[in-house]
């Protein structure tokens, strides 16, 4: 059982022999509901200017006062899953559920150790083109592209058997 799990379990015991459902809770304790932070959220992205260029600091604290009244589960939840949507909008293999999860505690990790965000350089590498737009700025079809992906593939496999190389 994960962490949150049994704090929700906890909580659920407890609340339950003073709130019915879980709603009077939430209104005892002006937990904010879904529709709620929904109305919020529409009302936010519909006063956004078109271009993001042009994003104004106002659009950010919006958001954030939104995602704050949720748990960090939810706020991860409804980050990946408009992340997803985005992938999907651009016609590529959407990523695992788990995968912004893992860039942020990646991230994090590199933070943490000193160490600069490759994690960040890496997308950079492969996301932009070199100025003769011939190839990205890190050449996928190439060295050191085929080394890079076989030593993330040897220490993320979970068997020696499943290490591969494309």
């Amino acid at each position: 059982m994960y962490i949150g799990e049994a704090c929700r379990t906890q909580v659920n015991r407890t609340l339950s022999h003073r709130f019915t459902t879980p709603a009077l809770a939430e209104e005892h304790f002006n937990y904010p509901s879904d529709d709620d932070i929904s109305e919020s959220l529409i009302e936010s992205i519909s006063a956004m200017p078109d271009s993001a260029s042009s994003r104004q600091p106002a659009y950010a604290d919006d958001f954030e006062k939104i995602l704050t009244k949720l748990d960090p589960a939810k706020q991860m939840q409804i980050i990946s899953e408009l992340f997803s949507l985005l992938v999907g909008q651009s016609l590529i293999p959407v990523p695992p559920p788990d995968f912004l999860e893992l860039v942020i505690l990646g991230m994090k990790r590199l933070h943490s150790n000193g160490r600069s965000n490759v994690i960040y350089l890496l997308a950079k590498a492969i996301g932009t083109m070199r100025p003769q737009g011939t190839d990205s700025l890190l050449p996928i079809s190439r060295m050191p592209m085929g080394l890079l992906e076989y030593v993330v593939n040897f220490y993320t496999a979970s068997s020696i058997n499943k290490v591969y190389f494309t």
